[in-house]
């Protein structure tokens, strides 16, 4: 496979920072796969988005993984965020990838991890061949309310540290907007093939979650259960699984 860094400006102007992971044989157009991270995580995302895109690769799939506003490489602030502008990010990034002349613009796929999700859901694009849900969310006011525990205060600067140690805030926006959406309505018209992957032990979002995406979603659509794993999904027969739904509708 080959991979280089590219970028790409989103609608508030902010450079954001990406890689492109493209198969080592070449051909005039590669179906696409455009991988959505979670709440202030980066375009690895726990390893899970390395270990995707070198299975794509080997598939004949580019991939792209990016760091949405505020996170790892690119620029903004992640305290200023709020699910629009994350769905604004995901929109530049799949309107780049449409016009990558070795991209075929009618075979792309999304993946979404956790937060990313709902980015996906509240853009609800039009133009992808299929989806791929992992640690869904349906209700994320809900949700982080919860992960935030002691530092959420909806009216002022809410803050957490993350698994890596690193304190993030958000401030009152980031809550007020997600009452602009009903995910599962937006999960309902989003008519495309979707996969969902869910870990039976997810100690941040609850089965229940996952249940109400599914049960709006569109056929075809799969659920995927993996035993013994947690919100990060390590599980190898999972990816592949994921893997193989991409293949199958992209090429």
């Amino acid at each position: 496979m080959v991979e280089q860094k590219v970028s790409v400006v989103n609608s508030s102007g902010e450079k954001l920072i990406g890689l492109e992971t493209k198969p080592s044989v070449e051909q005039p157009q590669y179906p696409a796969v455009i991988m959505v991270h979670g709440f202030y995580g980066n375009k690895d995302e726990c390893g899970i988005f390395t270990t995707i895109v070198s299975a794509l690769a080997e598939q004949g799939i580019v991939g792209y993984r990016f760091d949405l506003s505020g996170c790892g490489e690119s620029e903004g602030s992640y305290a200023e965020t709020t699910l629009t502008k994350l769905a604004e990010d995901v929109e530049s990034i799949l309107e780049f990838v449409e016009s990558q002349p070795s991209v075929d613009r009618v075979r792309i796929g999304l993946i979404g991890f956790s937060l990313g999700t709902t980015a996906i859901l509240a853009l609800r694009p039009r133009n992808i061949r299929c989806l791929v849900m992992i640690g869904s969310v349906a209700h994320p006011y809900e949700i982080l309310q919860v992960l935030f525990d002691e530092g959420f205060h909806p009216q002022g600067v809410s803050s957490r540290l993350t698994s890596s140690g690193k304190r993030v805030e958000v401030g009152p926006q980031f809550w007020q907007d997600f009452q602009r959406y009903n995910l599962i309505w937006q999960m309902r018209s989003l008519r495309v093939p979707t996969l969902f992957i869910h870990g039976e032990k997810d100690e941040i979002v609850p089965r229940t979650e996952v249940d109400a995406l599914f049960n709006a979603a569109a056929e075809p659509k799969e659920l995927v259960i993996v035993p013994g794993d947690k919100h990060v999904i390590t599980d190898l027969a999972s990816i592949t699984k994921a893997i193989a739904w991409l293949e199958q509708y992209l090429k």
